[in-house]
This record gives C-alpha cells, structure tokens and sequence, in this order.
C-alpha cells in the first residue's frame, strides 16, 4: 500500500509538472516570490459557481497571511495547480523541490463562502516554511501546518480568534498519545501526525513566550529557519536538529531541542485540561469563553497576536 501510493504520488505530480509546461494563468508577485498560478483547462470556469478571479483573489490572500505570520512568503517561486476534483471541501497537497509545487483540488459546486471558510490553502503554504526530513520526522511538518495555520489566518483578518481556539481546543486531544504509542518519530499515526505535531509546536510557542517575557513566539523560531535556508525549496532533506538548533538560536532557548528530546521516542500525555486553564480560554456548548485573570491571559493574548 505505501509502495502504490508513493507511485501514485510521484505519477500524480509528473503529469501535474507537464501540465505546468505551460505558461502560467497568472503570476502574484508576494512576499518576495513568484506565485504562479496555473488552472485545469475547465476549471473555474462556465461549469463553476466560482470565476478565476474569485479563485486568484483566495489565493492571494492566503499569501498574505503566510506572508505576514513569517514576514515573507517562504519560498522565491512556488508552481501551484488548480484542479477539479474535491468533493465537499477543498484538498491539497504541498511538493518540494528546487520549483515547489501545490496542487489544490476544488468542486464545480464550491463558492465564494466555500473559500472563505477554507483552512486547506494557507495549511499547504505553511508547509513551504520549513524544510523537507524524514519521514519519520513528518509529524513536524503537518504539526507546524496544523497550529499555525488559523492563528495566522486570525493575524491577516480571515478567521475569528474564536474560531481559531474552537479548532485548537477541539482538536489537539486527537494527539495524545494511546496504547503502544512509542513517540512523535515512532507513531506515523493520523492523530500523532497531525494534532500530535500540533501540541508539540503550542507547546514549543508556550515555553518560548515565557522564557522570554512574551517577547518571542515559535514564529521567531520558525522564521530564523527559513533565513537559513530551511523551506521547501529542497531538492534534499535536513536533519531535524539542525532546523531545531537554529531555532532555539533565535530565541535564545532551548525549548525545542528539550521538547524533541520529550516527546520524540516515549509518550508524553499533555495536561490540555491545566493549559486552557492556565491560558483563561475554554470551549463549551458551542462557544468560547475568556477568563483574563488566569495565570497565563497574557501569553494567550500574545500567542494569537503576536
């Protein structure tokens, strides 16, 4: 299954490549890079409920929300293909390389309030931010995607920070640790992967904002890595401390380099329950609720603000 499926991907993204040959539909000059756009013939067009311009206009402001969590976008040139093919949300995948590739799946029935709703687009551009490992190490890149994402769509005005914290609270209890469970490196589970790489990286935000008096998050970290030259404009992979190192350099810590060590080979059961607390925020019956006397208000202030 993993040896079809990586055939299947590297087929998928060769045909996707000779598509590209092509002039792009539209170049977006942000953050510093080229963001080249190109559509499916058909795609976008007649047979949509959404135009090209609807389409372009998402993309660009999911650039600039990447754009200004890492303040710039965090590859020179990024290829990104817009296809038929989502059912009833959008999908995508993000590609390394010296030419980076995103291809995003959309649907004919989708609409202006489909991409205004829409996580997929600024997840696959967080990607880009840091550089391609192992894949043992793969929980790193959809954990950083995962916490990222809506704090820096509720930094650029598209997303509530009630929402952002809705989805955080919701779904980092999928990343705790169950039965058998070996580590971050050793758990290629969907829930380790995903929102255990997320508690890891709002833990990594936490620990970095206190040792430094709120002056410092992970985005601090993360944008000193890219300034190496950590993204995913690599045609080869890093080893994951030395992205860590530089990170903890910019920040003048050691928080990731000691959490990696936590939590990389044994379990590490989260107290989620005492971090809300300790942040004053909490989601019940449907909405969220601010406690600004709580031990940590300030940091949650900050974390989402920065």
């Amino acid at each position: 299954m993993r040896l079809f499926t990586l055939c299947f991907s590297l087929c998928y993204c060769l045909l996707t490549q000779t598509a590209l040959a092509l002039e792009a539909d539209k170049t977006l000059k942000i953050g510093g890079a080229n963001i080249e756009v190109y559509f499916t013939p058909g795609v976008a067009e007649e047979n949509y409920k959404l135009n090209r311009k609807q389409v372009i206009a998402w993309v660009d402001q999911s650039a600039n929300a990447v754009t200004k969590y890492f303040k710039r976008f965090p590859v020179k040139t990024l290829r990104l293909s817009i296809t038929d093919g989502a059912r009833n949300r959008v999908n995508g995948t993000a590609y390394h390389g010296l030419e980076p590739l995103i291809t995003i799946n959309i649907s004919p029935t989708f609409t202006e309030a489909t991409l205004a709703d829409d996580w997929v687009m600024v997840h696959e551009m967080v990607h880009l931010a840091f550089p391609p490992v192992h894949r043992r190490h793969q929980w790193l890149l959809e954990g950083l995607a995962t916490y990222v994402e809506p704090i820096a769509r509720v930094r650029s005005g598209l997303l509530s920070e009630e929402k952002a914290w809705e989805w955080i609270i919701n779904g980092t209890p999928q990343g705790l640790p169950e039965f058998g469970n070996q580590g971050l490196d050793n758990t290629p589970t969907w829930g380790q992967k995903y929102w255990g790489g997320a508690i890891f990286f709002l833990v990594a935000d936490m620990r970095i904002h206190q040792q430094t008096n709120n002056k410092l998050g992970i985005e601090h970290a993360l944008r000193a890595i890219q300034k190496s030259g950590g993204s995913m404009q690599l045609e080869h992979n890093w080893e994951v401390e030395k992205a860590l190192n530089i990170g903890d350099k910019a920040t003048g810590t050691k928080v990731l380099m000691t959490l990696y060590q936590e939590m990389k080979d044994k379990a590490v059961i989260t107290d989620l329950d005492k971090i809300w607390q300790d942040l004053g925020v909490s989601y019940n019956n449907n909405e969220v609720s601010y406690n600004d006397n709580a031990k940590l208000a300030d940091l949650r202030h900050s974390l989402i603000n920065q």
